[in-house]
């Protein structure tokens, strides 16, 4: 596993192949990694991402439900009439 670090923190984590596996960004202008712009996960590469960090792991580990789109207006519609 590589990390790839500027002045400002971690930027980015790779697998032993060079593939990345997360990607970070911080606000600039604070002391070195603290407050968190972003973080992103590679989707393909999430359950090697458990399993680096120390969290068993199967194929189901790496399958998130996303909502559907008509589910998510319907949410959102809700939200908004309350």
């Amino acid at each position: 596993m590589y990390f790839h670090y500027d002045d400002t923190g971690l930027l980015a984590e790779y697998d032993a192949s060079g593939q990345l596996i997360s990607e970070y960004q911080y606000q600039p202008g604070n002391h070195w990694m603290t407050h968190p712009y972003y973080a992103k996960v590679r989707r393909s590469n999430y359950e090697a991402s458990l399993r680096l960090e120390g969290f068993p792991a199967d194929s189901s580990a790496a399958t998130k439900p996303v909502a559907s789109r008509a589910a998510v207006i319907q949410a959102y519609r809700k939200q908004v009439k309350s």
